[in-house]
C-alpha cells in the first residue's frame, strides 16, 4: 500500500527596518535592512545542501522523523541592505539656478534627478 501526504514545513522569520531622510537642499535617502532566517524540511525540486538532489523532489530519510532533514532553505538571503538616494538639481523654475526661465527652456532644463541604488545580500 502506497500512501502520500503533504507534510512539508517551511518558517520564514525576518526582521526589517528602514530610515528615511529628507534633506531641505533636495537630497533624499532611503536606507533598508532586512536580517532573515527560513528553516524548512523540504526542498522540492531544487533542494539545499541538507537534501540530496533527485529528478522530482526529494527523498526522506525517515518519514517517522521528519524534523531530521530540517535545514536552511535555499535561496533565502540572510542579509539584505538597500541604500538609495535621489538629489534634485537646483535648476529650473522656483529653483536656485536658472528660476526665471520660459515655460518651454524650463521643460527642457528644469525639473531633473539624479538618483542611485546600492544593493546587497549574503545568503549564509
Amino acid at each position: 500500500m502506497v500512501s502520500t501526504t503533504n507534510s512539508g514545513h517551511v518558517s520564514y522569520n525576518g526582521l526589517q527596518s528602514e530610515l528615511n531622510m529628507h534633506a531641505r537642499s533636495g537630497l533624499t535617502f532611503q536606507a533598508s535592512h532586512v536580517w532573515a532566517k527560513n528553516l524548512g524540511n523540504v526542498g522540492g525540486d531544487a533542494p539545499t545542501a541538507f537534501n540530496p538532489e533527485i529528478i522530482y523532489g526529494t527523498p526522506v530519510a525517515d518519514c517517522f522523523d521528519l524534523a531530521a532533514n530540517r535545514g536552511n532553505m535555499a535561496g533565502t538571503r540572510r542579509n539584505r541592505f538597500l541604500l538609495s538616494a535621489v538629489y534634485d538639481l537646483p535648476i529650473g523654475r522656483n529653483r536656485k539656478y536658472l528660476a526665471h526661465l520660459n515655460r518651454f527652456s524650463d521643460v527642457v532644463l528644469g525639473g531633473w534627478s539624479v538618483s542611485t541604488v546600492r544593493s546587497s545580500y549574503t545568503q549564509k
